[in-house]
């Protein structure tokens, strides 16, 4: 689980975006795959969404950060990943693409969210998919016209990963879940 918010922005401004992984960096890069939780967008843009008592929003500069540390794919379907809006979402996507780093688990719409990421692993293609469901955070999952997280429901998880199974050799599953008030 990965949170960034603006008490860390002054930090990797000062010090840049490697900071935040200069623990742990290395083991991350030494192993065949690297992956997390992301539990803030990654954007300059959007306004703090009405009744986000704690929004979250990471300065683009730690999709660089996240690379550098070994990071191969993150989930994005989490509470806070719409903390910022539909800007701040694309902005995550884009800014963690150029780095070569897979968004899984929310989207522009709902079949942007529910698509897999497939990694080549050794001698393995590796799939990924990701869900989150309630918390005690309002969230407005991704739908056919909204983007946002990928909503944990058994009947499209059961789609989902019966069609990645079949196109994979190793499926990772995903599963944020929160308390329910």
């Amino acid at each position: 689980d990965i949170t960034v918010g603006n008490e860390l922005v002054p930090m990797i401004e000062r010090e840049g975006p490697d900071v935040l992984f200069g623990g742990t960096a290395e083991l991350f890069k030494n192993g065949d795959i690297t992956v997390g939780t992301l539990e803030s967008s990654i954007s300059d843009r959007g306004e703090p969404s009405p009744g986000v008592k704690y929004p979250f929003r990471a300065v683009p500069s730690l999709a660089r950060g996240l690379a550098n540390a070994g990071f191969k794919v993150l989930s994005l379907a989490t509470p806070h990943i719409m903390d910022y809006g539909a800007e701040a979402l694309e902005d995550s996507f884009r800014l963690l693409s150029a780095y070569n780093v897979g968004a899984v688990g929310a989207g522009t719409n709902l079949r942007a969210a529910r698509k897999p990421i497939t990694l080549n692993i050794k001698d393995a293609k590796v799939s990924f998919l990701a869900y989150y469901h309630a918390s005690q955070y309002t969230t407005n999952y991704a739908d056919d016209e909204h983007p946002g997280p990928m909503l944990a429901s058994y009947s499209i998880m059961k789609e989902d990963i019966a069609k990645a199974d079949k196109e994979s050799d190793i499926l990772v599953v995903f599963i944020h879940w929160g308390v329910i008030e």
